[in-house]
């Protein structure tokens, strides 16, 4: 969106008209540092962190300004927003750092701070990267990983390969990537409903399951032959099935409305079913 766009490139002229503030007026960065404020130091070691900081500072300003360009024809929010914190992050730290030839040490806090800080960042999406896996017993369909699902083998209305996915709005409680990772629950506007997303790549097919009262999950993985691979698993389980309480599931809901088009998230197919499984 262009509020996103603009709101990068307003945060990197202010970073350079505030570099350029700092080289003027080094003193600035003095009086408002809470560890450096009390500290008796030399006009020369302070004119050099100041020049220091004002290349840094203007740095990062040119860095957002460029990639305000970027945010504009890729407008992913979340990669936008990570972006922008670990970049925020590390200007931190590069002041910090600066400060070492005033004070001669950085400061413990901040070490113990950033190092957390990234073991978090690492963690969470680490964990949104790592493919999910499909298990099946005797009682349901067990969906590992971050969004995790437990399908009771009773339950299930349908699954079905598909080259198409249907119209996302826009997301409810998820995580995107934009093109390629996208999980959680989103809000189908063709279908009307939200859904469950858990996907690896771009690579089609899609597996669809549909369960219970219309409930959707649609899962690929990062490799075609895996997808199809879980779906031959699914589709053994539907042969060797001797009894399934049917549900009100209406596949004609897949082609209603605008038609099967990822319009937020980037994503463009055609509506062409390969496969399907039907259990009456």
């Amino acid at each position: 969106m262009i509020i996103h766009t603009l709101a990068i490139l307003i945060l990197g002229i202010g970073f350079s008209l505030y570099g350029f503030y700092i080289k003027k007026k080094p003193y600035f960065l003095i009086q408002n540092s809470f560890n450096l404020s009390n500290k008796i130091i030399s006009n020369e070691a302070i004119q050099l962190y100041a020049n220091k900081m004002s290349k840094i500072t203007r740095g990062f300003g040119v860095f957002f300004i460029a990639f305000s360009l970027i945010q504009y024809f890729v407008d992913n929010l979340e990669f936008s927003l990570v972006t922008i914190f670990v970049s925020l992050f590390l200007y931190l730290f590069c002041s910090f750092y600066c400060q070492k030839s005033l004070t001669g040490k950085i400061p413990t806090a901040f070490l113990v701070l950033f190092t957390i800080l990234f073991v978090i960042i690492i963690l969470l999406f680490g964990a949104a990267y790592i493919e999910s896996d499909i298990s099946i017993d005797n009682e349901n369909i067990k969906i590992s990983g971050i969004y995790s699902e437990k399908i009771p083998i009773t339950e299930l209305c349908d699954v079905f390969l598909a080259n198409t996915l249907p119209s996302i709005g826009y997301k409810i409680n998820g995580f995107s990537t934009g093109r390629i990772i996208n999980k959680g629950y989103f809000y189908s506007k063709s279908l009307d409903k939200s859904v469950k997303l858990l996907l690896h790549s771009e690579s089609k097919p899609f597996i669809y399951i549909i369960y219970a009262n219309n409930k959707y999950v649609i899962i690929n993985f990062w490799k075609q032959e895996t997808t199809l691979q879980v779906y031959d698993k699914l589709k053994r389980l539907a042969q060797n099935k001797t009894h399934i309480i049917k549900t009100d599931c209406d596949i004609n809901e897949l082609i209603k409305g605008e038609g099967l088009v990822f319009e937020n998230l980037g994503y463009e197919y055609t509506n062409n079913l390969i496969g399907r499984i039907l259990w009456a």
